[in-house]
């Protein structure tokens, strides 16, 4: 894990910021590693928090409630238990639980991408006008003007992910 927190420029996770990232730095002190190197965090959570009202927050109920898959179902800790002794079909179990997991985050955060401000991304690498600040892609149409600070931007939003965005005129 150390190695992927080390390599990555952004880290996006559903809770990670309470708890994945807390426990994978648990680990890493714990065996006497330094800290990775300096990424940005993306929390789905905190997002869906922050943008929506759904019922539940959690990975499985927005999955369900936005269309988008569900989480594979494990039995709870019975499953944890067999893995730790060994049991190689609790392993194949626990690998397609993983594998469904990150998928089902993968699109959660597609869904969520045009609502999300300050995207890290963005940050990342230069732009052009004509450019999405969240996606990059090149499908933007100007909606009018936005007054701020006594400075008029023109408004546009992205056609293929909906993200709105000003730029200076």
């Amino acid at each position: 894990m150390w190695k992927y927190f080390d390599d990555a420029d952004i880290l996006i996770a559903h809770n990670g910021d309470s708890f994945d990232i807390k426990k994978c730095y648990d680990r890493f002190s714990y065996w006497g590693m330094k800290p990775p190197s300096p990424f940005k965090r993306i929390d789905t959570l905190k997002i869906a928090k922050k943008h929506f009202k759904f019922t539940s927050n959690k990975l499985n109920d927005l999955g369900e409630h936005l269309g988008l898959g569900k989480k594979v179902r494990t039995g709870g800790f019975d499953l944890w238990e067999a893995c730790m002794n060994g049991d190689m079909k609790a392993w194949r179990l626990m690998k397609k639980y993983n594998a469904q997991d990150v998928r089902l985050l993968e699109k959660i955060y597609e869904k969520f991408l045009p609502f999300m401000e300050n995207h890290p991304a963005a940050k990342m690498k230069p732009k052009t006008d004509e450019e999405c600040d969240n996606c990059g892609e090149h499908y933007i149409v100007r909606r009018g003007f936005q007054w701020m600070g006594g400075k008029k931007y023109q408004r546009t939003q992205c056609q293929s992910c909906g993200h709105w965005q000003t730029r200076p005129l």
